[in-house]
């Protein structure tokens, strides 16, 4: 905090003397009242300072020492400044930013004050200029400066000539030179770039014209560069890369000016913050025309496709107020979610206005595999609604609205541990990009379901999503298998955290009869005492579900099986083993083989094989655990 320290006298003839006490005696900026609070600078000095005499013919003698200073949130060191007034003549000279800046300056101080003040920047770094107006800085950020700055005043009126013999910057691997002297001149609002060229390795740039402050532009800028300059201006940008050509002019009022130019831009590249696909190579140009922003034959790859678009927008000032850009999507290919892949075209208008920005059209999911293995034991356990869904991107493009239609009907797979099943997906995508909602259906009319070492055929299935205000999935699932000349049919229904299971055998069996022969092979009678110990076996398997789960993803990777599954099942005897279980598909998956044999037990091993001659016909063929041979011709029917 600050502290002054003054002892001294004032007597009623307008006399006074003063000087600061020995100690601490220190001020920061933005304790002082008068100084706006979102003054740009803040310093904290060390004061010593005596004076004597009249309000009228002042003597004060002031020395401030810097000790530390900063620019917004750039540091810029420590300075040194010393300053006499003796009546109204006022003198200073000193330092700042570790003796880099030498100032001289003085002052009459009559009714209408005239001043002047000479800068001389010597050669050396002064990063801080620009870091303070950067949202990113590069840690290879420098600014080199030389050279001489007059500032004079009358009053309000201000007036400033510059001259720098040497104006360099570095960013990401760039550096841009001066070429020749940069000069500036300020006649009172009236500010004028003489001269004023940047050269370097990738690019140059060039200035010309200027502005009357609050009043007019009448300003152009020209040249080529590395885009790659342009990430300093954001936080969301995380790579960027590419090539600019641009001359654009700025011309007219100060409150509506406008700008007339274009910008080239090509093999551009970009990666977002929190947003693992690349965009690029971009190409595109953008035309300024007043008040308009036309954007132009925009192509990019993105996804091992390609994105076309086209807009327009609408400037307020120097600022966008209103966008419309329209896109077609061409064979985008996604992994948006561990072991789904995604093939998609589309269609998509991006909207920005006063009330937000949004995201809306249609995409159409042309091929599509969800293979990621379901934990379901763990998954079972920690059984939770979704009741948001937060993905966190760049804050520009995370609040944008959505409303995408997602639609496909062929080539949609779930094809994991839990399912293999072809689905028809009819689904809208709304909420934010940030926080998603799906509102619509998945549907599966075919395929098969695992559980355990059993394969239930799917006669029905959907999944609803119907709450406008979170994804909250409603499941309707009708599935049925023959195992040991039982006929099992499988109701599942609703939500993903209350859903009911319903059980069904022909000829008719107990739902724990059902469960028995489902997990074990065998129902409660033929178990012969062994209930206590299947059911210690099945919690425990339950309560490791985790391991296990992991355990034959593991194997299921290393071997290649498409299937690879240990289950527990009883011995005609009655005694309790493991069973493994592995499946793979051959042929372009026309042909799928199952081959199942206990561990430590003399039964016989099982292979199944099925040969899918079309969608409603298949043929089957089965050596079950007594040695049994047989075969079947299976027809598939629909009824509506």
């Amino acid at each position: 905090e600050s502290k002054l320290n003054l002892k001294g006298s004032l007597s009623f003839d307008r006399k006074f003397s003063f000087t600061t006490v020995a100690g601490h005696n220190t001020v920061n900026l933005k304790d002082v009242t008068a100084i706006p609070a979102n003054f740009p600078i803040n310093v904290r000095l060390s004061l010593d300072a005596k004076g004597s005499g009249t309000f009228e013919k002042p003597n004060i003698t002031l020395s401030a020492r810097v000790l530390e200073g900063s620019l917004k949130d750039a540091e810029f060191g420590k300075g040194q400044i010393n300053a006499q007034l003796d009546g109204n003549q006022l003198n200073a000279v000193g330092n700042l930013f570790n003796n880099t800046l030498i100032i001289t300056g003085k002052a009459n101080l009559s009714k209408t004050p005239l001043w002047d003040i000479d800068l001389k920047f010597r050669k050396g770094r002064y990063d801080f200029l620009l870091a303070a107006y950067l949202k990113d800085i590069p840690k290879d950020l420098a600014v080199f400066i030389s050279g001489d700055v007059k500032v004079t005043g009358e009053g309000k009126k201000v007036f400033m000539q510059s001259k720098l013999d040497t104006l360099n910057v570095s960013l990401y691997g760039y550096t841009l030179r001066n070429h020749g002297d940069v000069i500036f001149e300020l006649a009172e609002k009236d500010f004028r770039i003489k001269a004023l060229s940047l050269k370097g390795d990738h690019g140059d740039i060039s200035v010309r014209g200027g502005l009357k402050l609050g009043h007019s532009y009448n300003i152009a800028i020209e040249g080529q560069m590395d885009i790659a300059l342009l990430k300093a201006m954001t936080k969301d940008i995380e790579s960027l890369g590419g090539e600019g050509n641009f001359i654009v002019e700025a011309t007219g009022q100060w409150e509506s000016p406008e700008l007339k130019g274009k910008i080239k831009i090509r093999n551009a590249s970009m990666m977002l913050v929190d947003f693992p696909h690349r965009i690029g190579p971009l190409d595109g140009n953008v035309y300024f025309d007043r008040d308009r922003v036309i954007f132009d034959s925009f192509n990019a790859g993105f996804g091992g496709g390609m994105i076309k678009g086209s807009g327009v927008g609408y400037l307020k000032g120097l600022s966008l107020k209103r966008l419309f850009f329209d896109s077609q999507l061409q064979d985008i290919r996604l992994r948006p979610v561990e072991g789904m892949d995604v093939a998609f075209d589309g269609k998509l208008h991006y909207e920005i206005s006063p009330k937000g920005q949004s995201l809306s059209g249609e995409v159409f999911i042309e091929k599509a595999r969800y293979s990621r293995r379901i934990e379901w034991k763990s998954w079972l356990v920690n059984l939770k609604p979704v009741e948001k869904l937060r993905v966190e991107h760049p804050g520009f493009f995370g609040r944008t609205a959505l409303n995408i239609q997602l639609s496909g009907q062929d080539n949609i797979v779930i094809d994991n541990n839990i399912a293999r099943t072809p689905i028809k997906v009819d689904m809208i995508l709304r909420g934010t990009i940030n926080q998603p909602k799906l509102l619509g259906r998945l549907e599966a009319a075919e395929g098969v379901v695992f559980f355990r070492r059993n394969e239930f055929r799917i006669i029905n299935g959907r999944v609803n999503f119907i709450d406008p205000n979170r994804i909250y999935p409603l499941f309707h699932i009708q599935a049925e298998t023959v195992t040991r000349g039982y006929h099992i049919n499988l109701n599942l229904d609703g939500p993903i955290d209350k859903f009911t299971l319903s059980l069904f055998s022909s000829p008719h069996l107990s739902e724990m009869d059902i469960l028995a022969l489902l997990t074990v092979g065998q129902i409660t009678k033929e178990l012969k005492g062994f209930e206590v110990g299947v059911g210690a076996a099945e919690a425990t398997a339950f309560l490791a579900g985790r391991l296990h789960d992991v355990i034959e993803e593991r194997l299921k990777n290393i071997t290649g099986f498409d299937r690879f599954q240990v289950d527990l099942s009883t011995s005609t005897p009655g005694s309790i083993s493991p069973r493994v279980t592995v499946g793979k598909r051959l042929l372009g998956e026309k042909i799928f083989a199952t081959y199942s044999t206990p561990i430590g037990t003399a039964e016989e091993h099982v292979l199944k094989l099925e040969y899918i001659i079309s969608k409603n016909l298949s043929l089957v063929g089965l050596r079950d655990e007594r040695g049994g041979i047989g075969a079947d011709l299976k027809f598939r029917f629909e009824f509506k």
